[in-house]
């Protein structure tokens, strides 16, 4: 067989299998999602806090009545974003494509839900 067959063969396999791995990797985050999504509808509820949770994907967004909104990804890893809670750590976040982990997601969650 010709060499560049046989190359182009092993990156097909590669890049199948690259492909599978990333949908893996995605659909663990979605369903991650969905479970954050039902801790947070939990809490909202008992605590009977005025806040309207939208899932798209891995990505939740929260509503308040006020009009201020909180947005929550999940990421490969258990590590999440959080963006729309603090205008600094927001733009760091985005310089530095920096993620943090689920104790701290929970405390940014908990002070933006809380707030007055």
């Amino acid at each position: 067989m010709n060499s560049f067959a046989e190359r182009e063969q092993e990156r097909a396999a590669e890049q199948h299998w690259q492909l599978v791995q990333n949908a893996e990797i995605e659909n663990a985050c979605v369903d991650h999602a969905c479970e954050l999504a039902g801790e947070l509808q939990d809490y909202v509820g008992q605590k009977a806090l005025q806040v309207n949770i939208c899932r798209s994907e891995n990505v939740l967004t929260l509503t308040r009545q006020d009009g201020r909104t909180l947005r929550v990804s999940t990421h490969d890893h258990m590590t999440y974003e959080v963006m729309g809670a603090n205008p600094i750590t927001d733009q760091h976040r985005r310089t530095y494509l920096s993620r943090i982990v689920k104790r701290q997601m929970m405390n940014e969650v908990l002070t933006w839900l809380n707030a007055p």
